[in-house]
């Protein structure tokens, strides 16, 4: 297990408030966060078998609510009797059968926090890009490999690449590689923010001045990188835009950040 990490602040009467458990299952690992009211305390990381004994609270003390994007995940779950969240109980339109869990409580989230309109920029295993209009209707988005994926496939579909760790990109790479492994770095790194600098700029010509917020495990390099590579594009950073949506949910009104 990770060490855990500080959420958003505490409230100043938190201590008052009754504790609760959330679990993000994503496509390939566990994400967790330990509230109290509509305040993330404490953010996690865990592969799919963690230790359960290292949690900050047993599991059947406290609330405890799922979502998830992996149906056979759930499953295993179900034991510690977890309020299970569907798309049934998130409060935005236009959404359709197969959208993912994860991205409507992203953008529910981010729109309480900033206003909608909004887009999200979810850098996960899937990179996914999400608007949500005025009236909180989904006006639509994308899907594409997130840059820890495309190293990934590159380096274990070719036999000729090396495999590269995500960590190797702390920066802007040369765009002119002069050896494989920059040059790998040059196309994944290029290729992803030209794809978001061109949806980015649609969505401000769209819905101008409306907010745009990144997120995911890739949030933070990804932010930097766009940033270097686009700075005039203002895209906030929020690493736990799924946990305050569902917090919205679990205690009906707005998140404390």
């Amino acid at each position: 297990m990770e060490t855990l990490k500080p959420g958003f602040g505490l409230a100043p009467d938190h201590d008052k408030q009754k504790p609760w458990l959330a679990l993000m299952i994503g496509n390939s690992r566990l994400h967790w966060a330990y509230c109290s009211g509509n305040t993330p305390l404490a953010t996690w990381v865990t592969d799919y078998s963690p230790a359960l004994d290292q949690l900050p609270v047993s599991l059947g003390e406290v609330p405890f609510l799922l979502a998830s994007v992996v149906p056979e995940q759930t499953e295993v779950w179900q034991a510690y009797q977890p309020r299970i969240l569907t798309l049934e109980d998130i409060p935005l339109g236009n959404t359709y059968p197969s959208f993912g869990i994860d991205r409507a409580l992203a953008g529910l989230g981010a729109g309480l926090i900033y206003g909608f309109p909004c887009l999200i920029i979810d850098g996960g295993t899937a990179l996914t890009i999400t608007g949500f209009d005025q009236d909180k209707k989904l006006v639509g988005g994308a899907i594409l490999p997130g840059l820890g994926l495309q190293l990934q496939v590159l380096g274990d579909r070719l036999a000729a690449l090396p495999k590269l760790e995500l960590d190797s990109l702390t920066q802007l790479p040369d765009r002119w590689a002069l050896d494989t492994p920059s040059a790998i770095l040059s196309g994944v790194t290029y290729g992803m923010l030209g794809a978001l600098q061109d949806y980015l700029q649609a969505w401000q010509a769209q819905f101008p001045g409306a907010a745009m917020v990144m997120t995911g495990g890739d949030g933070k390099i990804l932010h930097v990188l766009l940033g270097q590579h686009s700075p005039n594009l203002a895209v906030a950073l929020n690493d736990n835009l799924i946990f305050l949506g569902m917090a919205a949910i679990q205690h009906g009104d707005r998140p404390i950040c």
